[in-house]
Parts: C-alpha cells; structure tokens; sequence
C-alpha cells in the first residue's frame, strides 16, 4: 500500500498532468491564506487533507482513502523538508 500512495504521488499520470505535488500543494497554501486570513503552509494543506481521508475512512473503510491517506503523509514530509 505505501509503494501504492509512492507511486501515485511521485511518479506515474498524476505527476504528469498536475507537475510536482508540492506544487499544488504551495498553490492551494496561498488560496487557503488569502481566503482565511491565517498563513497556511503546504505541509498543513497536506495535513487537512490527511484529515479528510481519515474522517472519511472513519464513516466507512475503503482501501483508496487509506492510500490516499499515506500519500497525504508523504506530501506533508516532503513540504516539511522544504521540498515544497
């Protein structure tokens, strides 16, 4: 499963359509700012949305919400040593 969350988040078609996680992740950082008015990171972009699945997850299991999960993970380690 984590190879799984690795592969989607770093490599593969996602990568190519979107570019870097990271990016996205700086991109939705600086619209969470601006729309609430606190200075949000990447690594808490990441962190909420680590959030999400696991609310999810909690209401139902599904095998994609616990991948995504570790992908989330990933994301918040890769943007907390400043590759974001």
């Amino acid at each position: 499963m984590l190879q799984e969350a690795e592969r989607i988040v770093l490599r593969g078609p996602r990568q190519e359509a979107y570019g870097p996680p990271t990016d996205a992740l700086t991109r939705v950082a600086g619209m969470w700012s601006a729309l609430f008015g606190w200075e949000c990171s990447p690594r808490d972009v990441a962190l909420a949305l680590a959030a999400l699945k696991l609310a999810r997850e909690s209401n139902a299991h599904y095998r994609d919400n616990l991948v995504d999960l570790a992908g989330y993970a990933l994301m918040a380690d890769i943007a907390a040593r400043g590759e974001a």
